[in-house]
């Protein structure tokens, strides 16, 4: 019995010694293992300074205009139709002259009569025999005349609607017989110059309004970008805080556009960076690198007051000093100068790296398994 117990107890404290041995090699393992971190990385991005901004534009012709008659009457004749081509100086309609000719020559008899009478008492004058008063009241009568005379033959004239510039008619309000007041518009005409494209634009661009370069637009008939040029913008805001601009197209250009069409207008824009109002702070001069790259704002952190990324070259991560000029539209930094193209930046997990630290990168979440599902 003696036997048995003492084997027991023996076996007992082989056991104890064994799980203890194994229990301070797995402790010894797992301090002599280095803790290798996770990273995600991204790629320096060249930085663009033209940016393109797109609105939504109406075309218009430069030259338009509701041409109606001077003087009230009745509709003689039409002589164009919709879709004409007119050129300056040509007769678009006439109205019934037949009553304001009786009128001019009715007033042309009172200006001969009145003429002859006044010529009369001039002699009468020049002989003391008539009171100068007299004599120029007479003179006064006749010139007044006289005027009517020419607003009789202008309200004749006025009978024909003549085309003040060559272009198209793109509407006819009446037809032959009607009657009309002055200044009703008869036809609309548009001009066969240069086409414009109109939009409103929001305060920040007009403030901006220096930094646009290059003006074009869009439609889906015409394969290619039909260039613009800027002819105003009209530096009062409408109710909805926007400005109205206006840019010409030469129709040689675009033949296909019309007026009222609606178009994509893209309006180039340079951020100029370095200049007085591009909001970025200054650098000294020749500190900055010939390129300019983006990166997202968490690859950036501040040690010691001054700016670093950390930089991975053979699975090692390395801090780099980088400089910076401020922040993009689309919220990334703006670094002139500490990294290029080449460079892998750790874009998470920067607040626990250490200098020279060894990481491994995780590959990047493919768009077509989101998730990791497949």
């Amino acid at each position: 019995m003696n036997i048995f117990k003492r084997i027991i107890l023996r076996s007992s404290r082989i056991i104890t010694a064994t799980v203890f041995l194994l229990f301070i090699g797995s402790c010894a393992n797992q301090e002599n293992k280095t803790l290798v971190r996770s990273v995600k990385t991204c790629q320096p991005q060249l930085y663009s300074t033209s940016s393109v901004k797109s609105f939504h534009g109406i075309v218009r012709k430069s030259q338009q205009a509701n041409l109606g008659f001077k003087v009230a009457g009745q509709i003689q004749d039409i002589c164009v139709k919709e879709g004409d081509f007119v050129k300056s100086g040509d007769v678009i309609a006439r109205l019934d002259d037949s009553d304001y000719k009786l009128q001019l020559s009715a007033t042309e008899i009172q200006y001969r009569q009145l003429e002859t009478e006044v010529g009369r008492m001039k002699e009468l004058y020049k002989r003391n025999s008539l009171s100068g008063n007299d004599y120029e009241k007479a003179a006064a009568g006749l010139e007044s005349l006289g005027i009517q005379v020419k607003a009789c033959q202008n309200q004749v004239n006025n009978t024909e609607l003549i085309a003040p510039f060559s272009g198209y008619i793109q509407s006819v309000n009446y037809q032959k017989s009607e009657m009309l007041d002055a200044g009703m518009p008869i036809v609309t005409l548009t001009n066969a110059g240069n086409a414009v494209v109109e939009l409103e634009i929001p305060t920040n661009l007009f403030i901006n309004r220096n930094m646009m370069k290059s003006f074009s637009c869009k439609i889906p008939s015409h394969p290619k970008k039909i260039s613009l040029s800027l002819q105003n913008i009209i530096p009062q805001s409408s109710s909805n805080q926007l400005y109205k601009m206006c840019l010409s197209v030469d129709e040689r250009d675009a033949p296909n556009l019309t007026s009222g069409m609606n178009v994509e207008v893209l309006i180039d824009m340079d951020e100029k960076i370095g200049s007085k109002d591009d909001g970025f702070d200054r650098q000294e001069e020749g500190s900055a690198s010939s390129d300019i790259y983006t990166l997202p704002i968490n690859t950036v952190f501040k040690n010691d007051g001054k700016d670093y990324v950390w930089v991975v070259n053979s699975n090692k991560v390395h801090l780099r000093e980088v400089e910076i000029l401020g922040i993009d539209q689309k919220g990334n930094i703006i670094i002139s100068d500490g990294i290029n193209a080449n460079d892998t930046v750790v874009s998470a997990g920067v607040s626990v790296l250490q200098d020279n630290e060894t990481i491994r990168i995780l590959k990047p979440v493919s768009k077509t398994n989101a998730g990791g599902l497949l």
